[in-house]
């Protein structure tokens, strides 16, 4: 109960203060499950160099939108990322997953 409440107060301190509606706040929470889900499918991108190319032309392109406030234009921009999304996934399956993640691992 404790964690969640003190999540709750961490996210509070970054939501903005002019007074955004719910729908504006639910096409925000859209927008970060599209970039979370666009840098998840990196991942299975061929090398290091590759990967860190994309997420850093990813978070410039997310970046750049940071402070939109027309929803119409979110709207748009978040079926662009969904397309770009397809097009990586269908990207990763053309390489045959032959590349394992890019990540750590233990042992």
């Amino acid at each position: 109960m404790h964690l969640t409440i003190s999540r709750l107060a961490a996210a509070s301190r970054h939501l903005p203060t002019d007074g955004f509606s719910l729908s504006h706040f639910l096409i925000w929470a859209e927008v970060r499950a599209t970039y979370r889900k666009i840098l998840r499918e990196t991942r299975g991108l061929g090398s290091s160099k590759v990967r860190m190319e994309t997420i850093n032309w990813i978070r410039y392109d997310f970046d750049r939108h940071l402070n939109e406030p027309d929803q119409a234009k979110l709207k748009d921009l978040i079926s662009q990322g969904k397309r770009h999304l397809r097009e990586l996934s269908n990207q990763n399956i053309l390489n045959g997953g032959q590349f394992g993640k890019l990540r750590g691992g233990r042992g």
